[in-house]
């Protein structure tokens, strides 16, 4: 027998509400995982910015030590600088470059601006500004020559003797040609 019309539409009903039903507890269950997706994501980012507060910490703290350690290093320079060993010898010593050793001594707190060093080629020290000697050298007229006390003239003539020592006392002196005078 043929289905009244009344019990056709509240079999349609009925199956409207099941499938109304199964689509609203779909879209409860998707609300929910939403919103424990965006919970873990409040999670991870607060996890990460505690992280980023913890290694600006650490290196905060790292530098500290290492200024530490390295005002260390230059004090230990300064104080073999102290014991009049000379910035070549300290580099030797301490596998470092003499520019490395320069640089320590340079940081170290005992350094002062009047305590600036230069070294020569032949590894003494000599204080900027102090008088170097100069070793003396035969000119071609068999009589000792003095730097500091030359003529133009005579200069010239003995400039290639003197070439040799004057390169290696560059680092720490200037040569005047106009009055034959090193000044150091």
């Amino acid at each position: 027998m043929a289905q009244r019309k009344s019990a056709t539409k509240t079999e349609a009903r009925e199956r409207a509400r099941r499938a109304a039903a199964e689509s609203m507890a779909r879209e409860q269950r998707l609300l929910e995982l939403g919103e424990q997706f965006f919970v873990a994501q409040g999670e991870a980012e607060q996890i990460m910015k505690t992280a980023e507060r913890r290694f600006a910490e650490i290196r905060t703290k790292a530098e500290q030590d290492a200024a530490q350690a390295k005002a260390s290093q230059a004090r230990v320079v300064a104080s073999m600088k102290g014991e009049r060993v000379t910035v070549s010898e300290i580099a030797q010593r301490l596998e470092l470059s003499m520019a490395e050793v320069r640089a320590l001594l340079k940081d170290s707190p005992d350094s002062t601006d009047s305590d600036a060093v230069g070294e020569t080629a032949d590894g003494k020290d000599h204080e900027v500004g102090e008088a170097a000697e100069v070793p003396e050298r035969k000119s071609g007229l068999d009589e000792p020559v003095q730097l500091l006390s030359l003529s133009p003239s005579r200069w010239r003539t003995t400039e290639a003797l003197c070439c040799q020592s004057i390169s290696r006392l560059m680092r720490v002196t200037t040569v005047s040609r106009r009055r034959g005078v090193v000044i150091l």
